[in-house]
């Protein structure tokens, strides 16, 4: 597998022109005229001749993915190894947290009752926190060996195992639910 995935370009648009037309322009918290730049940038960005210019002025992001088939031999154990990594890193750099149901936190997590979906409360980030903790261990998991579950006795561990194996299932299942909040 061979993966190149250049950094977003960047973007300048129809607020940005607005802001650089009117430079001479300081926001002022007790006037209206604050958002003049703001409204001036809706204007543009409704000319479509000057969305499609900007649009091809940014290009594409360079993006190259070449698969082999050893890659898809064992896919979960390759992907693995770059959704680990990648997982790791967005919980070092996140900026937000996206919404995360009760039913998938521990009870301490819970969202109090009564309060709106879309309200952060103190443990808005700390669910998300956790679900990110899961999926990160579910993935190292899946990159080491098999854990052994028999004793010094030789006695199979059936609820260790379970428990294990479950958890494990879990944190795959949070990264499928909540893959459209994988973002920073």
């Amino acid at each position: 597998m061979k993966v190149y995935i250049g950094p977003y370009k960047r973007w300048f648009g129809p607020y940005e022109l607005a802001e650089k037309i009117c430079f001479w322009h300081t926001p002022d918290p007790e006037s209206d005229k604050e958002n003049y730049v703001e409204r001036f940038g809706e204007y543009l960005s409704n000319i479509k001749p000057i969305v499609s210019f900007f649009e091809w002025m940014a290009g594409k992001r360079k993006i190259k993915v070449e698969i082999h088939d050893y890659d898809t031999w064992n896919m979960d154990g390759t992907l693995g190894h770059i959704i680990h990594p990648m997982l790791v890193q967005l919980k070092k750099t996140k900026h937000g947290s996206p919404n995360v149901d009760n039913e998938d936190v521990p009870a301490n997590l819970h969202k109090p009752d009564g309060s709106d979906e879309w309200d952060a409360d103190a443990n808005h980030h700390l669910r998300w926190d956790w679900v990110m903790d899961e999926m990160i261990w579910a993935f190292e998991t899946s990159l080491s060996h098999w854990p052994d579950f028999v004793d010094e006795n030789g006695v199979f561990d059936v609820e260790g195992s379970k428990k294990y194996y479950d958890r494990r299932a879990n944190g795959f299942r949070l990264f499928g639910k909540y893959y459209q909040g994988l973002w920073d």
